[in-house]
Formats: C-alpha cells, structure tokens, sequence
C-alpha cells in the first residue's frame, strides 16, 4: 500500500487541528486545545471537506493527546462526524484520549469502545489484524 503524507495545520478559536494523511483512505487528525462550541463549528466544515475529497471507506482518527476539555458541543461534533463516515462505509476512532475527556465521552455513549485506543499505532495494529484475517480467510 502507498504510503502518503499530507499535513495542514487549521487554527480555530480554542483548537488547532494538524491532518496529517498517512494512507488511501485512512487520516489522522492531530487535535491541540478544547473541543468545543467555539471550534465545533469550524472543525465540522474540515470534516466535511475531508469527506468530500475522499466520501468511501474513510478511517479517521482523531488523535486527542493535547485535548484537555471537551463540552455537549464537541460530544455533539463526534455524534456528527461519525454518523457522516458510517454512511461513507468508514469508520471514526479516538486515540490518546485523556482521562477526563474519555470520562466524558464514555458517559455519553458517543463511540463504542472498539473505537477508542490507546494511540494511533494500537489503531493501525487493530485494522492490520482485521485485514490480516479477510485474506487469510480468502
């Protein structure tokens, strides 16, 4: 498989987002500060051009070791941004999620817990071992 890197840094008010493409169809998105109603709005529109660029079987991770807070509207934006990707045949996963956020996240039931790891190399070894057992069960 190809392997592609693209990184872009997008400031909004309280969150800086790095996207970084490490594969086809697979981009990681690097988020520094608060998710919430202030940033909401504007990090939704860089999903939605992400999906625009690359609509099918998209995996996007949001790495969330530098986010520090999370609020109903940040909750709200990963409700929205999977939805979007699952009707794409993709997938949202959260890595490095600190504790109080994860604790947050966790009560409200956004993910299941498959979607949330302990780093974006967890995350690339779960989906290797899935397409590790689709060729072996070819």
């Amino acid at each position: 498989m190809p392997c592609q890197t693209h990184i872009a840094y997008t400031a909004f008010m309280g969150i800086v987002v790095k996207i970084k493409e490490s594969r086809t169809n697979y981009i990681v998105l690097e988020l520094f500060g608060k998710l919430d109603g202030q940033a909401s709005e504007q990090f939704e529109k860089v999903i939605d051009e992400i999906l625009n660029e690359k609509p099918k079987g998209i995996t996007l991770t949001f790495d969330m070791a530098s986010v520090d807070y999370i609020s109903s509207m940040g909750i709200r934006l990963i409700l929205l941004t999977r939805k979007k990707i699952e009707q794409h045949n993709g997938k949202l996963l959260l890595a490095h999620v600190q504790k109080p956020v994860l604790h947050v996240i966790e009560l409200a039931k956004v993910l299941p817990s498959w979607s949330i790891f302990s780093g974006v190399k967890e995350a690339d070894a779960y989906f290797d071992s899935i397409q590790n057992q689709v060729k072996e069960s070819d």
